[in-house]
């Protein structure tokens, strides 16, 4: 904007528009545009969350006018979105009507295969929805960028997310995703770790079980992440779990294990047909549960006996609202 500097802005990096075209004017007085940016290093500042941006924008036709219209393509070698590291992303862009398209995205996130899709409207309410899916991710490279201090960890994943929102407001935003994970050492994420540690004590073993597997069912809505599927696994037992996780960081979470049956016949569990009948017919979930609950770097795991009397007596975890996040994280059509 107009003597404003671009350090106030939060706008940075090279910008080189070139080569540059406008047409002569039409019938109905309307120029197009076309030509080629290149972005070297470039952020947008806190309403785009995209930093240090290396690429390419190809505007193949961009009509000016009452009722603006375009089409082009963004190239990215590297970028940071969400301060998330992508890169080799193609994003076919078309805008029409106030609609704005992207079908699809493709990329790689944490060496995970990205496409998605996304539409947002330009105007007034506004509004947006898409879906991603991310194959074959790094849990080590991801945690480099969410949480780059910290114990280490590593696993392959897959995520897939589906979001909407129609009013731009971040607490009417909404959407449902599946996370798994295999091959991992998982016992040093906060809340696995937190239960290693009560299972170690509650155990009486040196060593506690390791969880080599995740896998995540969840729904976003009113500001809170409801996982109707929150499972752990490992090569001894599998310790099923549901509960829900809300944006300031605040967890409830209820895990099922199989202790009685998992240490009297180790891996039994993980046979398809005779762990489901065992699981049937000898039900440790009515005798006994983990709850965590409480600030997710705090809460303290306890067992709840009797779950199906006790859990009832709770009122139901609602979440305890949307923290001040930093600006720069919460782009304009999210405020």
């Amino acid at each position: 904007p107009e003597g404003v500097a671009p350090a106030e802005t939060g706008i940075r990096g090279a910008l080189e528009v070139r080569p540059l075209d406008l047409s002569a004017p039409d019938a109905d007085g309307r120029r197009s545009l076309s030509g080629r940016a290149h972005f070297q290093g470039f952020s947008f500042g806190e309403d785009l969350p995209i930093q240090d941006l290396e690429g390419t924008l190809e505007v193949q036709a961009l009509r000016l006018g009452p009722q603006p219209s375009g089409r082009g393509v963004l190239r990215a070698r590297r970028a940071r979105v969400f301060d998330l590291r992508v890169r080799d992303v193609v994003l076919p862009l078309a805008w029409n009507d106030g609609i704005l398209r992207g079908d699809p995205v493709t990329g790689v996130v944490a060496d995970g295969r990205l496409r998605g899709r996304f539409v947002l409207h330009t105007g007034e309410p506004a509004a947006y929805e898409g879906e991603a899916r991310v194959d074959d991710f790094r849990l080590e490279l991801l945690k480099e960028d969410i949480a780059p201090t910290g114990p280490p960890v590593r696993g392959i994943g897959t995520a897939s997310f589906s979001f909407r929102n129609r009013s731009g407001e971040l607490a009417d935003l909404t959407g449902a995703g599946a996370v798994s994970v295999r091959e991992g050492n998982l016992g040093d994420l906060p809340v696995v770790a937190t239960i290693f540690a009560f299972l170690a004590q509650a155990l009486a073993v040196q060593d506690p079980p390791t969880f080599e597997r995740a896998t995540a069912t969840f729904t976003l809505q009113d500001e809170v992440v409801t996982l109707s599927r929150f499972d752990l696994a490992g090569p001894l037992f599998e310790m099923p779990g549901r509960g829900t996780l809300d944006l300031g960081g605040f967890v409830d979470l209820t895990f099922t294990p199989d202790f009685v049956k998992s240490f009297a016949l180790p891996g039994i569990m993980q046979f398809p047909v005779v762990g489901n009948v065992l699981d049937a017919v000898l039900r440790e979930d009515l005798l006994y549960a983990i709850r965590l609950r409480g600030d997710l770097s705090t809460a303290e795991p306890e067992v709840v006996p009797l779950p199906p009397l006790r859990l009832q007596e709770d009122r139901p975890f609602e979440g305890t609202g949307l923290p001040q996040l930093p600006p720069r994280r919460l782009p304009r059509w999210f405020r």
